[in-house]
């Protein structure tokens, strides 16, 4: 049991450091291939690729992997089911006017 054990670990390691390896030349490559002749920003270092995702990782996709987008989820579709027409209402308006929406167009396309 120990020595298949210890295959899957060594396993998992090496696909996970491949996996690694090819996001960051992936990201090297396409930011070095498009960007600066784009918009005229530098070229990326695989270890600058690295960091990129890394830090796009924690701004927009958090630490985790799902877990807390999926109970958000579940807890606004509850709050969402156990509101009134009116309370709706009121919160599609003041949701649009946090996002600068007019509230006639945020009730019109609901």
């Amino acid at each position: 049991m120990k020595k298949k054990s210890f295959k899957w670990i060594l396993k998992a390691v090496l696909l996970g450091g491949i996996f690694i390896v090819a996001s960051g030349v992936a990201v090297m490559a396409l930011w070095n291939w498009i960007l600066p002749a784009a918009v005229g920003f530098g070229t990326l270092t695989f270890w600058q690729a690295l960091g990129l995702i890394a830090l796009s990782r924690l701004l927009f996709g958090g630490l985790t992997r799902g877990r807390r987008s999926h109970w958000w989820k579940h807890r606004m579709k509850h709050r969402w089911d156990t509101m009134s027409p009116d309370q709706r209402d009121a919160f599609k308006a003041k949701f649009a006017d946090r996002c600068g929406v007019p509230s006639h167009e945020a009730t019109a396309s609901a």
